[in-house]
């Protein structure tokens, strides 16, 4: 499989927006910031919203399986194969800050632009 690129890149957070806010989820946000990656964010403030927000993506099949979601941040993207139909590009998952950082989705985010 050779991947062409990769796309429709979320990051979803947790982040309260107060003055100063230092959590994982705004380490995670100027990280990807600081790398050029271009990113959708969804961003779930109000705790009652998360379990809505996550319990969908449990049901997910990403490219290493199945994964018990329950907390922030984390980043889901599409790899784009040149070899393959869209319908079966492979969604991948980056749990939790340390996942996100020590990931190669800056040098996958170059491919192809």
């Amino acid at each position: 499989m050779a991947i062409s690129k990769i796309d429709a890149i979320y990051l979803y957070t947790d982040m309260t927006w107060e003055e100063g806010e230092k959590t994982d989820s705004t380490k995670a946000r100027a990280y990807l910031d600081a790398e050029g990656v271009e990113y959708i964010l969804l961003n779930y403030a109000d705790p009652a919203q998360h379990e809505d927000a996550t319990s969908p993506l449990r049901t997910w099949g990403f490219i290493d399986g199945y994964h018990d979601i329950k907390a922030f941040p984390f980043v889901i993207y599409t790899e784009v194969h040149d070899d393959m139909s869209m319908t079966k590009w492979p969604k991948v998952l980056l749990y939790g800050l340390d996942a996100i950082i020590e990931s190669n989705i800056s040098d996958l985010y170059k491919l192809g632009r």
